[in-house]
């Protein structure tokens, strides 16, 4: 694969190979360069580096296999591996908190995903997925977790077809907690000053929502309309999103805020397609 991007351009060559032992297993296995160009907003011209730079590079291998014993039932695996190098752009860690923006020089990641999906009647199927997974970069700091790193990644879901032209579909998502920079407020001198610990050394507790949607479909003769009602974090549980600091008082100084991703949520569309 050829790419040009501004004055620089990359030649990245990738392999991919399928092997089938059998009609029930297919073995796979794929290896590749990459080059990601440096979008401007992501120069660290808080390091004096403002002008355009040779793209950022990352070597993948991947293997994967797949196993179908019945013709209802899939089994899949894959593990991959990824190193990154010539990192320029930096991570960025902001929200209602001040910007943090960490300059990363290189760094890999690597997992191992599950996979089974089984349709045990001819209207219902389900699913399950489990991925095992750690990414980290060197910076100035040390050997960091990157921004989305998750040790373990867990989904549930199941599908059931309705006689009446539609279905309902349930997920439950599972994941650990994020990495994030610790911070807090001291007195110094009379003066609260915000501290921070180690770069992302802090985990967010666990994320995990359950969603459900009924989708039915209306066939027409020049068009079809598409309706569905989807509830999103059925079971209101508060997940953390970030952790912001809110003002109490010159003696007590500040007190750390839960800030949460969105409730229980309603929500209603229609689809037209002619």
């Amino acid at each position: 694969m050829y790419q040009s991007f501004g004055e620089y351009s990359s030649v990245m060559p990738r392999l991919a190979l399928a092997l089938r032992p059998s009609d029930k297993l297919t073995l796979r296995g794929a290896w590749g360069k990459y080059n990601q160009p440096v979008l401007v907003a992501n120069l660290p011209v808080e390091e004096g580096i403002s002008d355009s730079q040779p793209p950022e590079k990352a070597t993948h291998y991947i293997l994967s296999a797949e196993y179908s014993p019945k013709v209802n039932l899939l089994l899949k695996a894959d593990a991959y591996y990824k190193n990154f190098d010539d990192l320029v752009g930096r991570i960025k860690d902001y929200g209602k908190k001040e910007d943090l923006f960490i300059n990363p020089d290189s760094g890999d990641a690597k997992g191992v995903e599950l996979y089974m999906k089984q349709s045990p009647l001819p209207r219902f199927s389900w699913g399950l997925a489990y991925a095992l997974s750690k990414s980290e970069v060197e910076t100035s700091y040390g050997k960091i977790p990157q921004n989305y790193d998750r040790r373990h990644s867990l989904s549930l879901s199941a599908d059931y077809a309705l006689l009446v032209d539609g279905w309902i579909n349930v997920i439950w998502r599972y994941h650990s907690g994020d990495p994030y920079t610790q911070a807090w407020y001291e007195n110094v001198n009379g003066e609260w000053q915000k501290m921070y610990g180690e770069a992302n050394s802090k985990r967010y507790p666990p994320y995990h929502s359950l969603d459900v949607r009924m989708t039915k479909n209306f066939q027409f003769k020049k068009f079809s309309l598409s309706v569905y009602l989807q509830v999103m974090n059925l079971y209101y549980r508060k997940n953390i999103h970030e952790y912001s600091f809110e003002r109490i008082d010159d003696s007590k100084g500040y007190q750390r805020i839960d800030e949460h991703f969105l409730p229980i949520l309603p929500a209603f569309g229609i689809n037209i397609q002619f």
